[in-house]
This record gives C-alpha cells, sequence and structure tokens, in this order.
C-alpha cells in the first residue's frame, strides 16, 4: 500500500520529468499536490480493507456482524465481540454437530445461566453431563437456565445422546497461603496468582481432583516469587489439610479467595 508521503513524491517527480522545473515546497502547487497525495493513501487504505475481508483483525463489530450472516451464524442478544469471533472463527465445528467445540460453543452468552460447561463420557460413550451454574438458585432461574440449555443442544448434540442436565451445589473453595518475593510487585503477583488459581479450580471436571501440589507449582512457577505455599484448604467454609480433593458428581469447586500471608525477609 502507497502512503500519502509516497504518492506526494511521486507527483513532484512526475511533474519535474514533464515541465523540468523544481515546485517550491510549501507552494501552492505542493499544497495541492500533498491535499491529493492524502485522497490517494484514504483510497488505497479503502482497497486493502476491501481486499481482505476475511482478516479477523480488521474486523470491528458490524464487520463481524456481517460476516456471522454471511455463515449464517447471526449474533445472540448481547454477546461480546470476543465471544461472537471465536463463535464464527469455529462456524465449521459448530456446525459439524456431537463434538465438543459445537457443545460448549453453544453454551456461551446464556441468559439465565453464568456458566455452562459441558463434561463428555462421565457415564460412558455416549453421554454428556452438561453443569449449569444458574445466576439465581431460585426455581424460576434454574427451570429456565435448564429449558435454555437444552434448546441450544437440539441443534448441536445427536438425538442418540444421552445428556444430564446437573445444577450443583456450590462449594466455595478459599486457600489460606504464604508468599515471599525480594524483587516482584507483590500485588501483581497475588493478582496473576489467584488468576491462574481461579481458572484452575473452576475447570476441575466431576470425578477430577483438586490438587495443592498443583496449586503450589502455579504460584512457585510465576517469575520472581521466591516462595509461595498453601498451608490451609477451606471448602464450603470447612477447614482441610489434605493435598487432593475429589469434585463428585452432584457439587461444583468455585473459587472464592486467597487469603494471603506475607513473608518478608527482614
Amino acid at each position: 500500500m502507497r502512503t500519502a508521503s509516497e504518492v506526494h513524491s511521486d507527483l513532484r517527480d512526475r511533474f519535474k520529468q514533464r515541465t523540468q522545473k523544481d515546485i517550491r515546497r510549501g507552494g501552492v502547487i505542493d499544497q495541492i499536490f500533498a491535499a491529493e497525495s492524502k485522497i490517494v493513501e484514504d483510497a488505497y487504505i479503502e482497497i486493502e480493507n476491501n481486499k481482505n475481508p476475511h482478516i479477523w483483525t480488521n474486523l470491528d463489530s458490524v464487520g463481524l456482524d456481517r460476516t456471522g450472516y454471511f455463515v449464517n451464524i447471526p449474533r445472540q442478544e448481547n454477546e461480546s465481540d470476543n465471544d461472537y469471533m471465536y463463535r464464527i472463527m469455529n462456524w465449521t465445528y459448530t456446525r459439524s454437530t456431537s463434538n465438543i467445540i459445537a457443545i460448549t460453543d453453544a453454551l456461551l452468552n446464556m441468559k439465565y445461566a453464568s456458566d455452562a460447561q459441558p463434561f463428555p463420557g462421565i457415564y460412558g460413550a455416549g453421554t454428556i453431563s452438561i453443569y449449569i451454574i444458574p445466576k439465581e438458585y431460585s426455581e424460576e432461574t434454574i427451570q429456565n437456565a435448564i429449558q435454555e440449555a437444552k434448546e441450544r443442544l437440539s441443534y448441536v448434540v445427536d438425538p442418540a445422546t444421552y445428556i444430564e442436565y446437573k445444577i450443583p451445589k456450590i462449594k466455595p473453595v478459599k486457600f489460606i497461603a504464604q508468599i515471599s518475593s525480594t524483587v516482584g510487585d507483590i500485588e501483581y503477583l497475588k493478582t496473576s496468582i489467584e488468576k491462574q488459581v481461579h481458572d484452575y479450580v473452576n475447570a476441575i471436571a466431576p470425578k477430577d481432583t483438586m490438587s495443592i501440589g498443583k496449586i503450589n507449582k502455579i504460584g512457585m512457577e510465576m517469575a520472581n516469587v521466591d516462595y509461595f505455599n498453601v498451608i490451609m484448604t477451606y471448602i464450603d467454609d470447612e477447614s482441610k489439610t489434605d493435598i487432593f480433593f475429589l469434585q463428585d458428581l452432584d457439587t461444583k469447586f468455585l473459587f472464592d479467595e486467597i487469603i494471603w500471608e506475607t513473608i518478608t525477609n527482614d
């Protein structure tokens, strides 16, 4: 793509070749060429944008909407650009039924649930459990969330698949942890560790275990952390000293907080 500066220089050179005269910098003709050069640059930009509509990084909200309609995936109500872009980029998987991407995609941005996660094979081949966290634990919201999940999955799951919809009892998980750092920003390190621990705990599938060793590894592998250790775990406000915790089929671990004990090197 040619810039305004390149076009401007080219116009001056062509004028000199044809008239054998130089154009004074800042003169009237030079200013006309400068204005025309900017118009030509804008035209090049528009041409490039229209040549490459498939480049995701060039798409804004309107571009995403148009692309979504082209592949028959309209934007859902109040769906963010990031979620919508993810669905469009995976539309080939979405249009193929009974794969985990299509199922996960169908459960994004639900109206009555803050989260809905599929866990295939809990009861063997051809089975899937959908763990739904309703936005409110009222009977009406729970039933609406289950119905919403059923309607969305009706388009992407084979009718022969056994689907179990579960509203698990939430078990908040909090930790007491010690941390020290001689050169790092201790508040930044705490925030970064909390984010990773949050993602780890909330993604634990039924029949899997939550490992305190894994959490300690997250902390110790953080750059500039000299020491990190979980010294106590609270599950549903009950203190635990175990190092492994089984995620059973009727409950769901959800990260609550880390209570910090900062160790100084004084």
